[in-house]
């Protein structure tokens, strides 16, 4: 996804992404909407939307994601009456109210993602997977538009726009076992031409696992341990983690990987025990450690990075994923510092838009 822009923010800077959570016993058992920004007291973090009904209609909220200029974000809402979730957008201003978008009553409406004009929505409409069809849809005109139908089978996970919004990527998954058309898929912004990027990965990952660049038509992918970039016309398929620190080891790759003109790529990554973070350089000559210090948390296990604002943002946890930080560092590793001392009682999603989890 391309790097969202920050204009019009000027009395709030270096604000990570957006992550949603449940206050519960520390706050009033609301579920909201969040950010951490940099100059925050530690264990403080900006509310952004108002529910105040303790989940007795808002089951849960997920999937936030800023649009590229600034002012809004999308997220899920899982409506607790009829069990599916639904696609809603709310100001960027603290405390604000938000308003639906997208409400199907039979059908969940999940994992949105922005066009470059901050007003398309990008997203999936199926059943009790990720969903079926991929759909876009204007905030301001609220008329949706079906890119791709359901395909018996199979569901497609979190599609996402490539910079210029003429292409889309999406994550091809088999319900039922594995299947040589799973993977990541690339089609043109109409919904034709889809092919398949890379064949039979067969590894089923939270489908935030591919990243468009900023500036070029290219994609990057994981399998799990694997690196890859490939152009959104399906040639020129290159493995770029083979080389360093990061070579065969686990990683997690996020929407928003890439660093500033397409230099280089962050990830996190396994080092034999602990996560870190990880450089891969996008010609595929080496990959290396970004931070060789680490958290108090001891970064036991190390979400997915966010490059966001110059800088590179991450949730980590303990050993047994009890509590967790929200921490950023400057772009080089330097500069290490836990922005969130996190005291609400269960974080519900990755920064920025990723599968679910909680922590108890």
């Amino acid at each position: 996804m391309r790097q969202q822009k920050l204009s019009g923010y000027a009395e709030i800077v270096l604000c990570g992404p957006p992550f949603s959570a449940y206050e519960g016993s520390s706050g009033d058992g609301d579920v909201n909407i969040y950010r951490a920004c940099v100059g925050n007291a530690a264990g403080d973090a900006t509310k952004i939307t108002n529910y105040n009904n303790g989940g007795a209609t808002t089951d849960q909220m997920s999937n936030p994601v800023l649009s590229p200029d600034g002012l809004k974000i999308a997220f899920e809402q899982w409506n607790a009456s009829s069990g599916f979730a639904e696609i809603w957008v709310v100001s960027r201003t603290p405390g604000s109210t938000a308003s639906s978008v997208v409400v199907d009553g039979s059908h969940h409406c999940r994992t949105p993602q922005w066009a470059s004009d901050s007003d398309t929505i990008l997203y999936t409409r199926g059943g009790t997977g990720e969903g079926g069809a991929i759909e876009t849809i204007s905030v301001s005109s609220g008329s949706p538009t079906v890119l791709k139908t359901p395909v018996a089978g199979f569901s497609f996970w979190r599609p996402s726009f490539n910079f210029d919004d003429s292409r889309i990527a999406y994550w091809n998954s088999k319900d039922v076992g594995n299947d040589t058309a799973e993977g990541p898929w690339i089609m043109d912004a109409d919904g034709s031409n889809a092919a398949q990027a890379h064949a039979s990965l067969n590894y089923l990952v939270d489908g935030s696992q591919h990243a468009w660049a900023r500036a070029s038509d290219v994609l990057a992918y994981t399998d799990g341990t694997s690196v890859w970039k490939i152009n959104g016309d399906g040639t020129s398929e290159t493995q770029i983690n083979s080389n360093g620190a990061i070579a065969g080891l686990p990683v997690r790759l996020s929407f928003a990987a890439w660093a500033a003109a397409d230099a280089f790529i962050v990830a996190t990554g396994s080092n034999g025990s602990q996560w870190r973070l990880h450089r891969i350089e996008t010609d595929g000559s080496t990959s290396s450690l970004l931070n060789t210090t680490h958290g108090a948390m001891n970064q036991g296990s190390l979400k997915q990075a966010f490059v966001f604002s110059s800088r590179v943002w991450f949730i980590e946890t303990g050993s047994s994923n009890n509590g967790g930080k929200i921490g950023s560092t400057a772009m080089d590793g330097s500069d290490y510092r836990v922005d969130l001392d996190v005291n609400l009682s269960t974080i519900l999603d990755w920064l920025g838009g990723g599968a679910g989890f909680e922590w108890h």
